[in-house]
C-alpha cells in the first residue's frame, strides 16, 4: 500500500487544509525527507535569531524602561512557545503519524452509511472555528505589523507636520545597524518572522482541533449504537426473540468495541500533545499577564492600547482555541455514559412498548455497564497533566468562570439543564417531567451500578 493511498482521508475537503498547513512548515510525514529538514532548519534559524536580537534589546532596557522590557519579555514568551511548539511537534512526529493512520483506518472501518454520515459531519464541525481563528490570526498580523507604517503615513495626509514623522517597528529589537536607513528592508525581515510564527502556531493547532473533532465523531457513533440496540430491545415485540437478542447483542459488542478503540485514540492525543501544550499554555499565560499589565502602563496612549489589546485578544483567542476541544471531547464522552441507560428511559416515556432494564438480557446488561462504568470517568485532555483544557478552565484563567460554567451547563444538558457531571443516580431521580414515577418506584436504579 502506497503512503498517499494510507492516508488519501487527508486529501479529502475534512482535512486538506490541515494537511497543506503543517506540510507547509515541514511536519507532514509523507513530505520530502530534504524537504523537511531545509524547512525545520530555515523556521527555526529565523525564529531563533529573532528572539535572540530581542534578547539583547531586553538586556539593554533592563533598569530603563518598565515598558518596553515588559513587551519584550511578552513577545520572547511568544516566540520561545512557538519554537517550542515547533520543536516538541517535530519530536512527536512518530506519533503524530501513528495518529494520521488512526483516523484514515476508522475512515475506512465504518462503513455504515448513517455512521460515515456522522464521521462527515463531525470532521465539518471543525471547520467554521478553525477557519475563524485562521482568519482572526492573519487579522491581528497584519493590523499589528502594517500599523506602524500605515498610521504616519495617513497622518501626515491629514495632520502633516513640518517634518515627517518618525519611522517606528511594531516592536522593539536590536538590529545593530541604522534602523532609518534600512527601515523598510527591516520591517520585511520582521513580518516575515511574525507571519511564520503565526502560520506555526494555526497549522498544529488546527490539526490538533481536527484530530479531536474526529474523537467527537467516534463518541457520536458510539452514542448511535448504543441507541440502535435499545431500539431493538423496545422492539422486539415484533421479532422473534432470539433473532432480536442476537442483533442487540451485535450492536453492543461493536458499540463498546468502539468505545475502547475511542478511548485508546483519546490517549493517544494526550500523550502526543501533552509536552507541546504544558509548554506552550505556560508561555502564553506569561504574554497574557504582561500584556494586560503593559496596557494598564499605557492607558494615556491610545496607539499603544489598540497595539497591546490586538495582542491580548489573539493571545486570548488562542488560548479559547485550545481549550473548545478538550470541552468537546469531556462533554461527548458523557453523553456516551448517559446513552447507555437515558435512551432506554426516554423511550419509556414516549412507548408503552418499553422492555425495563431488568427485562433486557443479561448479556446486554452488562454490556451497557462496561461502558457505563468506563464513562464514569469522562475523558479529558489536559497541558501535561497540570492545566485542564477545557471552558471551564479557560474562564478560570480569564476571569469569567462564573459565566461559562453557566453557559456550559445550560449548553451540554441532555434532558433539560441537567448538569452532565452528576452520577447517573443522581440525573435519574432529578427528572420530573417525564411519567417514571410508577417505573422508579418498581426497580432501583442504583442496582444498575452494580
Amino acid at each position: 500500500m502506497s503512503k498517499s493511498k494510507t492516508l488519501k482521508i487527508f486529501e479529502s475537503d475534512y482535512y486538506r487544509t490541515y494537511k497543506n498547513l503543517v506540510k507547509l512548515i515541514g511536519l507532514w510525514p509523507h513530505e520530502n525527507i530534504h524537504k523537511k529538514r531545509i524547512t525545520r532548519f530555515f523556521i527555526t534559524v529565523l525564529l531563533t535569531t529573532f528572539m535572540i536580537l530581542q534578547g539583547i534589546r531586553l538586556y539593554e532596557e533592563l533598569g530603563n524602561d518598565i515598558d518596553v522590557v515588559l513587551e519584550l519579555i511578552g513577545s520572547m514568551a511568544y516566540f520561545s512557545g512557538c519554537i517550542l511548539k515547533y520543536l516538541t511537534t517535530i519530536k512527536a512526529q512518530a506519533a503524530l503519524q501513528f495518529l494520521y493512520e488512526q483516523i484514515q483506518g476508522h475512515w475506512d472501518t465504518i462503513t455504515n452509511k448513517r455512521e460515515r454520515q456522522i464521521l462527515q459531519e463531525s470532521a465539518s464541525d471543525s471547520q467554521l472555528l478553525s477557519k475563524l481563528y485562521m482568519g482572526a490570526a492573519y487579522v491581528a498580523l497584519m493590523v499589528y505589523t502594517t500599523s506602524p507604517v500605515l498610521v504616519p503615513i495617513v497622518l501626515d495626509i491629514a495632520l502633516p507636520l513640518n517634518e515627517s514623522r518618525r519611522k517606528t517597528f511594531p516592536y522593539f529589537i536590536e538590529y545593530f545597524i541604522d534602523t532609518e536607513l534600512y527601515y523598510y528592508q527591516l520591517m520585511v525581515h520582521g513580518t516575515i518572522c511574525f507571519t511564520v510564527s503565526v502560520l506555526v502556531y494555526i497549522s498544529i493547532d488546527t490539526m490538533y482541533a481536527a484530530c479531536c473533532q474526529h474523537l467527537c465523531g467516534l463518541f457520536d457513533i458510539v452514542e448511535h449504537r448504543l441507541k440502535e440496540a435499545v431500539k431493538t430491545n423496545s422492539n422486539r415485540i415484533y421479532l422473534e426473540l432470539d433473532r432480536t437478542d442476537i442483533l442487540m447483542h451485535k450492536l453492543l459488542n461493536e458499540a463498546i468495541t468502539l468505545h475502547q478503540d475511542s478511548i485508546e485514540f483519546a490517549v493517544l492525543i494526550e500523550n502526543t500533545y501533552a509536552l507541546c501544550y504544558l509548554l506552550v499554555l505556560g508561555l502564553n499565560l506569561a504574554a497574557i499577564v504582561l500584556v494586560a499589565v503593559d496596557i494598564v502602563i499605557n492607558l494615556d496612549d491610545m496607539n499603544q492600547i489598540i497595539r497591546l489589546s490586538i495582542l491580548y485578544i489573539a493571545f486570548s483567542f488562542h488560548l479559547f482555541f485550545n481549550s473548545v476541544p478538550g470541552q468537546k471531547i469531556h462533554d461527548k464522552s458523557i453523553n456516551v455514559m448517559n446513552s447507555a441507560y437515558v435512551y432506554a428511559i426516554h423511550n419509556y416515556c414516549e412507548s408503552r412498548y418499553f422492555t425495563e432494564w431488568y427485562n433486557l438480557p443479561l448479556n446486554a446488561r452488562k454490556l451497557i455497564q462496561l461502558v457505563m462504568h468506563r464513562s464514569l470517568n469522562p475523558c479529558q485532555f489536559t497541558a501535561g497533566g497540570l492545566f485542564v483544557l477545557n471552558i471551564e478552565s479557560f474562564g478560570s484563567v480569564m476571569g469569567l468562570d462564573d459565566g461559562l460554567k453557566t453557559f456550559r451547563n445550560s449548553r451540554t444538558g441532555f434532558i433539560g439543564d441537567f448538569d452532565l457531571a452528576a452520577t447517573p443516580t443522581d440525573l435519574l431521580l432529578e427528572i420530573a417531567d417525564c411519567p417514571l414515577g410508577e417505573f422508579l418506584r418498581r426497580v432501583d436504579f442504583r442496582l444498575v451500578m452494580k
